[in-house]
């Protein structure tokens, strides 16, 4: 009589207890196959920790890891990547405090004269410069040396809205000089240069060096339409591309109506309806409204008519 081999059956049906437990082995052993591969995926997945890496999975192979014997240098690796991603974490949570403030100044800039609230444009100019300084010494502190452009970007904004134009300029100079440094340069291919260069432009401006001001707005919004980088942004993300764009005439008219300059404003009132005409396109799903930007134009005709 042959013994029974498994503990499923009692009696000995040596066939069907062989096919039973050749099929429970078999399960058992493609959840293994498969516990293996997921585990294989997590650590792959771990290699490359971002912005994008859900924190629960991070800390699901942190506790995975930490308990199998001899992983513990992956685990070390895996926790610094985590906490790089953390610092990139809270710098661009910092820079949308920042931006958000920023809009709070730009909406009141928008108003008619008799319409601004004077203290609260001031209230959230210095909340931005708040934010930006806190940014600028977590940066520093962990030395993250990859939003080493994108701050004295975010500077040279400040010193704008401060009516401090050469230390704007200064920022905006040292921010080019470490574009390429940024992830969004480095990583993305994204153009950020076109965006330094528009606000550098402006700073120019706002200097009263106006005619090299104004060559310096025409020679960066031909860019968004005639070269490369340009091209290339509008069709991977036309919101950016918009929003730089159009950023260009505004900012450049704003200047010269700040300044007191004389120009063709039919000429202006052309490129505003061109960046109106960007700001609307047809049949595009977009992530934006550009509402800023529309708010923006309708502000700056209405001194212009």
């Amino acid at each position: 009589m042959v013994k029974p081999n498994c503990r499923t059956h009692a009696r000995p049906q040596f066939s069907t207890c062989q096919r039973s437990c050749h099929k429970v082995d078999t399960q058992e052993r493609n959840q293994f196959l498969i516990e293996i591969v997921d585990s294989i995926q997590i650590h792959k997945s771990m290699l490359n920790i971002s912005l994008q890496t859900n924190p629960k999975d991070i800390l699901k192979e942190i506790s995975v890891l930490r308990e199998e014997k001899g992983r513990e240098e992956d685990v070390a690796k895996v926790i610094e990547k985590a906490l790089r991603a953390g610092h990139d974490w809270e710098v661009n949570l910092l820079f949308e405090k920042a931006l958000n403030y920023q809009h709070m100044v730009m909406n009141e800039d928008a108003k008619n004269e008799n319409d601004k609230d004077l203290v609260a444009r001031k209230t959230s100019l210095l909340n931005m410069e708040e934010t930006i300084l806190e940014a600028k010494f977590y940066i520093e502190k962990y030395k993250l040396m990859q939003w080493k452009s994108r701050i004295h970007r975010f500077l040279g904004r400040l010193y704008d809205y401060k009516n401090e134009s050469k230390k704007a300029i200064a920022e905006y100079e040292k921010a080019l000089t470490f574009v390429n440094e940024d992830p969004d340069y480095a990583e993305k291919k994204i153009p950020r240069n076109l965006e330094l260069e528009a606000f550098l432009a402006y700073s120019t401006l706002q200097s009263g060096d106006m005619e090299r001001g104004l060559e310096m707005s025409r020679r960066t919004y031909e860019k968004f339409n005639k070269t490369v980088d340009g091209k290339r942004l509008k069709k991977k993300d036309y919101v950016t591309w918009a929003i730089w764009k159009s950023g260009v005439s505004i900012r450049t008219i704003k200047a010269l109506l700040e300044q007191s300059v004389e120009f063709d404003k039919k000429v202006m009132l052309n490129w505003l309806n061109e960046a109106e005409k960007d700001l609307n396109p047809i049949n595009k799903k977009l992530w934006s409204d550009f509402s800023y930007r529309k708010n923006e134009i309708n502000s700056i005709k209405l001194k212009l008519i």
